[in-house]
């Protein structure tokens, strides 16, 4: 056998060793818990990746990605894949850092051989000056700090490169930052990178990124007007905005002035195309001009006021349906909102669109000078239409149910509490919705942003906080963000112009979520909100102490008389707001009074997508999502575990792979699972688990300290235009300033769930079941909930629903919030079905996983129930019930089907009609104190009536007056039609409504049956068909090479074909009979080509592979990488598949067992999760629709023609078809196929299904 040897670095040849590979991984593994980290097993994997020649550079990478996939087991193993590549990193490059800046700054161009200096001149003859001095200040043992999850990051898009290679360390990139803002100042320069490498804050991206570079452009935001209401303005701006995104800037512009569609044009006697087709343009050049140079994509932020004519194609714009031309979905969509709108749909009031051309000044005003100037131009018959304005708030929640945007920001409130409100009026925050400054045509507001990692502050042996500490690290950040105003490179003059007249800057925050953990806080807790508002209030005061105090020393800003400050209001003033007695804010102001501010703005909290990350903190403001996630960013994707509650379950020694699994099966959530104590319960809650009311009303008391604004996001699991007009008018009424930056939604299924030991799952899950539920209790609330049936009213149409439900909800104001919470969970517990003794149905959850129901209510007349949350509040889900067999059905063809062949001796005939559950609710004590709103609407009063009388939401059965079909009423519905009932002399006036009648009401009347076996059927062809398949010659089809019977001839004509017994030379294919030449012809393109590949971007499905990377490489670049992993990854899955059916082929083959229909469905369920993606599947319905459904849907996606219900075949078997043409188009595997011809459908279904588990 042939020995392996490794390349080393400096080229020499060395035979692999075991020892030397597991030595290095342990020399790595200090600190740790090597309770649970085991060097050997890593080592072992090392090896299987091996080939002989491997680098030892490759070796690393891949021991750390092995650590980096083994994070769910511990935390630590992410500290040792970090640990692993920066040790690579530091023996790929050189140690001094004076060293490494001269190679970035002698770098020459790979092809022409020209100078192109990465580094500026200045800094580095700043850096060569004071080289000893610098090289000696770094401590390079501090990169060992950064897990692997932030260390990637780096590497991919801030550590500097030459031609491609990484040259720079972490510490480098920190004193390179360091430099690039204090210059000479040695002192300030090495204060400020001890902080940075210690992580007690981080500068944003754009600093990191361009530090002492040749274009050093540092500042994160800006925010642009559009120049004029033309050509020459619309193309003007269009470059502005170019240049910014070249140069790593995000971009807010306002576009309040552009002409409607259908304004006259004067200059040349036509219409203007109003705003889309100019978005379109911003939206491909958004797609090319990236940030940076490929470090993050183009993003641009639209703001528009809700009175522009253009609003409602405006929303339309990000949706994933529509006509491409009517969209542009890379850009980000924002509502700069007044208060005369919220007013407007509070009181179901019209709302008058109007042109900016035709109604000019509007965007320029605000208060009660809009709410004039809007009003005279209404009386004054301006507007171009009037609607009504819950049309428009509907159409608006609609876009953000589906797209998570647009943005809302209130234009009264931002303008109102702002400290440059005496500069003029503010139109559009930034592309992260935090930023609140004034632009203009020839000012571009800009800021420089910095955030406080605030769990740094906690002292852990005390778990008390350290507000000193926060102070004086505020004060450096000041100063730092102060100086970046004036070394900063601008893109714009209009920007150099604006930043150095007003000064503002933005300090925010990261890792919240970790300081409460820290501190034993659960994040509703009253402490919690006490420490938020402390720690908001101290950097505050702190970055208002340090602007003093440079403005001391050097003045304060141009515009600083007039401006609220110089009158001594501060933010908390404007939310009439008591500060706490922490500071002495009377001394503060009377020191500025005195000597004033040295910025305009100071707090700005932001979203730290990517810096958290680089530090291991959680995002913002935010509380953490799940407990146990993948996470995908560019630098590739990667399992996040919260570390807190890792640390807090090795202590109490619940760790182990059981618990992992019930955590990822709960969606990294533990508040199901019985085994952890309820404090951990308290203190882990997951973003989802926690009020959103609890989370607005923590915005609202921060923001009293927070002179710009905040970037909050919203999470409703499903959402719906009730919850999210509470939402809405409730951050409205507390005085937010952004209502909303995202709507974050739940996904419908995770990922991880994959990984997830399903045997031990289950056997944990039922022991947990027995242990903590009575079913007998939970039949109580169940009767309880669906009794007293009433009959609900219809919808006249979905307008008047809609708007019913907005009024519902707007009459109760903020406590919507709570009280939809509560029923959410109310279904979690009481979700059932009632059906006969003691049956069980597997339903959809409210989280949209498998739930199974056990029942023992008796007697209910064959109601068949269930509830589930829809887009209306609470609605019924309607199942179909066969009145003789009482089986329920997914779809009403599945019914029929069934019908057609079910012949029990019954007489009940009864049929439910299912009703929809409307305004189901309850009160809440905690929101007692809210104020009622004032509506002139009856629907308010029936609303109240029943919240006040307790009532509860009943189901209808069919009364004896209305067609058992339809449910209309028998004396109008069916009383002219020319096909009669020869049984009831009914009327219909369609021959489908006729046979559906008597297929339900009359199939015994006409009793054909047959003598042999007693079968009975509804007409006299399907009595001779049974009896000629089933009892006369039921086998006169004779193959003769075989000696096989067949009862009808294409069954034999089948069997010559796929057993190629006709003599013929067999096919390498499986064939079926198909109706049409068409559908035949379909089927045989899949063996004749490879499976379709669809794009995860846009979803366009391509025919073979190459074709697919050709249109990434053109359209989605970004996405390359991504795209080639999954393609590796797809490869390994049939690979596995190969292995594993070879393996079983090998075994002797067992009886193969025939599923049922409920058995079977569920396992095509199953295969469908295995087989296609999570994101296609949800294009299909998935998964709220009939299985059978989403099974033809994805056939058809791929190019192909499934059997429908129009098809001869009973339901099973056309499934089964399907299911054969699904393995012939999604997996090409010979192996596959060849079981398909020697095994049943069911089986092969089964036999993947075991393979993927394995």
């Amino acid at each position: 056998m042939t020995k392996m040897y490794v390349l080393k670095r400096d080229g020499r040849q060395e035979d692999v060793c075991f020892d030397k590979i597991t030595y290095r991984i342990q020399k790595l593994c200090y600190g740790l818990n090597m309770n649970y980290v085991d060097p050997s097993a890593i080592t072992f994997r090392v090896i299987r990746g091996l080939y002989s020649g491997v680098t030892t550079v490759e070796l690393d990478n891949l021991a750390a990605e092995i650590c980096a996939t083994l994070t769910t087991q511990h935390p630590d193993y992410a500290i040792l894949a970090a640990r692993i590549a920066i040790s690579n990193l530091h023996k790929e490059t050189k140690k001094a850092f004076s060293d490494v800046i001269e190679d970035l700054r002698n770098v020459t161009d790979l092809y022409t051989k020209k100078a192109k200096p990465i580094i500026s001149e200045k800094s580095y003859n700043i850096i060569k000056k004071h080289a000893s001095k610098l090289n000696s200040a770094i401590i390079y043992e501090r990169d060992f700090n950064y897990n692997y999850f932030g260390f990637k990051t780096l590497e991919r898009s801030y550590l500097m490169k030459i031609n491609g290679k990484v040259v720079e360390r972490p510490q480098h990139m920190l004193m390179r930052v360091a430099v690039g803002i204090h210059e000479e100042d040695i002192e300030k320069v090495i204060e400020t990178y001890n902080y940075l490498s210690e992580r007690y804050f981080t500068h944003a991206s754009p600093t990191l990124f361009a530090a002492c570079s040749i274009k050093q452009q540092l500042c994160s935001c800006f925010l642009l007007t559009m120049s004029e209401d033309s050509i020459e303005g619309i193309y003007e701006t269009l470059k502005k905005c170019a240049l910014i995104s070249k140069w790593a800037g995000g971009v807010g512009l306002s576009v309040h002035c552009v002409r409607a569609k259908g304004t006259p044009i004067a200059g040349n006697c036509g219409e203007a195309s109003g705003l889309i087709p100019m978005l379109k343009v911003y939206n491909d050049m958004a797609r090319y001009v990236d940030q940076g140079g490929n470090k993050r994509p183009g993003a641009f932020a639209i703001y528009i006021e809700p009175w522009h004519a253009d609003i409602f194609e405006f929303l339309d714009l990000k949706k994933n349906t529509g006509k491409g031309e009517l969209r542009a979905r890379e850009l980000f969509y924002a509502l700069w909102i007044p208060d005369l709108f919220m007013k407007r749909v509070l009181d179901d009031d019209v709302w008058s669109l109007m042109c900016p051309h035709e109604c000019p000044g509007l965007a320029d005003v605000w208060g009660e000078e809009f709410n004039d100037l809007y009003t005279r131009y209404e009386e004054q018959k301006y507007y171009k239409r009037q609607i009504n304005a819950r049309d428009l708030w509907t159409a608006i929640l609609k876009s953000q149910v589906e797209t998570g945007t647009p943005y809302m920001l209130y234009k009264d409130h931002c303008n109102r509490k702002s400290n440059q409100q005496n500069i003029g009026t503010i139109k559009s925050s930034n592309l992260c919705t935090e930023i609140i400054q004034y632009s203009s045509p020839n000012e571009i507001a800009v800021c420089n942003l910095a955030s406080i990692a605030v769990n740094m502050f906690v002292e852990k042996s005390t778990k008390t906080y350290n507000f000193e500490k926060l102070k004086e690290i505020t004060k450096v950040v000041v100063r730092n963000l102060d100086k970046i105003i004036d070394v900063n490179d601008y893109p714009l003059p209009e920007a150099k112009f604006s930043n150095l007249k007003h000064r503002p800057i933005g300090i925010g925050v990261q890792g919240l979520a970790d300081a409460f953990l820290l501190m034993r806080f659960p994040f509703e807790s009253e402490e919690a909100q006490k420490l938020n508002i402390q720690i908001f209030e101290t950097i505050y005061y702190s970055a208002l102490e340090a602007s003093c105090e440079i403005a001391q020393e050097k003045g304060y800003y141009c515009t600083y008389e007039g401006s609220p400050v110089s009158k001594g209001i501060l933010q908390y003033d404007m939310w009439n707001v008591t500060p706490t007695e922490l500071w002495d804010w009377k001394a503060l102001k009377e020191k500025i009074a005195k000597y004033g501010v040295r910025n305009s703005l100071l707090m700005a909290p932001m979203p730290t997508a990517s810096t958290a990350q680089i530090l291991g903190n959680n995002e913002s403001i935010e509380p953490y999502t799940n407990n146990i996630y993948s996470r995908r960013v560019l630098s590739g994707e990667y399992q996040i575990v919260n570390p807190h509650l890792l640390k807090d379950l090795i202590e109490r020694n619940l760790w182990n792979d059981e618990m992992k699994n019930e955590i990822i099966a709960n969606n990294g959530s533990i508040q199901d699972i019985n085994s952890i104590p309820d404090d951990l319960k308290l203190l882990y809650k997951t973003v989802w688990e926690i009020s959103q009311k609890t989370i607005l009303k923590m915005a609202a008391d921060r923001g009293a300290f927070i002179d710009q604004s905040q970037s909050l996001n919203v999470y409703m699991a499903k959402p719906t235009v009730e919850k999210l007009t509470s939402m809405h008018f409730y951050g409205w009424k507390i005085g937010l300033k952004t209502g909303m930056y995202y709507l974050r939604t739940k996904p419908a299924a995770n990922a991880l769930q994959f990984t997830v030991d399903k045997t031990k799952l289950n056997k944990a899950n039922k022991t947990s079941k027995d242990d903590s539920h009575n079913s007998s209790i939970k039949n109580e609330k169940v009767d309880e909930n669906l009794s007293n049936p009433e009959e609900n009213d219809s919808k006249k149409n979905d307008v008047n629903n809609t708007n019913s439900t907005l009024v519902c909800s707007l009459e109760n104001g903020d406590a919507s919030l709570k009280i939809m919470e509560e029923i959410i969970e109310i279904v979690k517990v009481e979700e059932e079905i009632i059906l006969n003794d003691e049956t069980s149905q597997i339903l959809l959850d409210t989280d949209g996983s498998e739930k199974e129901v056990v029942i023992t209510t008796e007697d209910v007349s064959g109601n068949v129930t269930a509830i589930s949350q829809s887009s209306q509040i609470i609605q019924i889900i309607t199942d179909y019930e066969c009145v003789t067999c009482h089986r329920i059905f997914q779809s009403e063809d599945m019914l029929k089907e069934h019908l057609d062949v079910c012949r029990e001796e019954d007489d009940s005939t009864n049929i439910l009609e299912l009703g929809n559950l409307d305004n189901y609710d309850s009160e809440d004590e905690d929101d007692a104190d809210d104020p009622d709103y004032e509506f002139n609407d009856t629907s308010i009063e029936d609303t109240k009536a029943q919240k006040n009388n307790n009532e509860k939401p009943t189901i209808k059965p069919v009364p004896d007056t209305q067609c058992h079909c339809c449910a209309e009423d028998l004396k109008t519905a069916h009383s002219g039609g020319e096909f009669k009932c020869l049984e009831c002399e009914l009327s219909f006036k369609k021959n489908s409504s006729l046979e559906r009648h008597k297929i339900v009401i009359h199939w015994k009347c006409e009793s054909y049956t047959c003598i042999n076996c007693g079968s009975t059927f509804r007409d006299k062809k399907s009595l001779n068909k049974h009896r000629y398949t089933t009892h006369v010659n039921r086998n006169i089809y004779k193959c003769d090479t075989c000696d096989t019977y067949f009862s009808r001839n294409y069954h034999l004509k089948r069997h010559k074909m796929q057993s190629g017994c006709h003599g013929d030379i067999r096919k390498t294919f499986d064939c079926q009979a198909f109706s049409a030449k068409s559908s035949l012809q379909a089927h045989l393109n899949t063996h004749r080509r490879e499976p379709p590949q669809s794009c995860v971007e846009c979803n366009r499905v391509f025919i073979r592979q190459d074709c697919l990377m050709r249109h990434v490489r053109a359209k989605h670049r970004e996405l390359l990488e991504d795209v080639m992993d999954e393609v590796e990854r797809k490869h390994l899955q049939t690979q596995l598949f190969n292995i594993a059916s070879i393996a079983a082929e090998k075994t002797k083959a067992g009886e193969s067992k025939v599923l049922s229909t409920d058995e079977l469905l569920k396992a095509i369920a199953d295969l469908l999760r295995i087989l296609i993606d999570e994101e296609t599947l949800q294009l299909f319905g998935w998964p709220n629709a009939p299985i059978q459904d989403i099974l033809e849907a994805v056939i058809r996606r791929c190019g192909h023609e499934p059997l429908t219900s129009d098809s001869s075949l009973l339901f099973n078997e056309r499934l089964r078809a399907n299911v054969k043409l699904l393995f012939t188009v999604v997996i090409e595997d010979e192996t596959v196929k060849s079981l398909l011809t020697t095994k049943t459908v069911d089986h092969v279904i089964l036999h993947v299904l075991e393979i993927s588990q394995k």
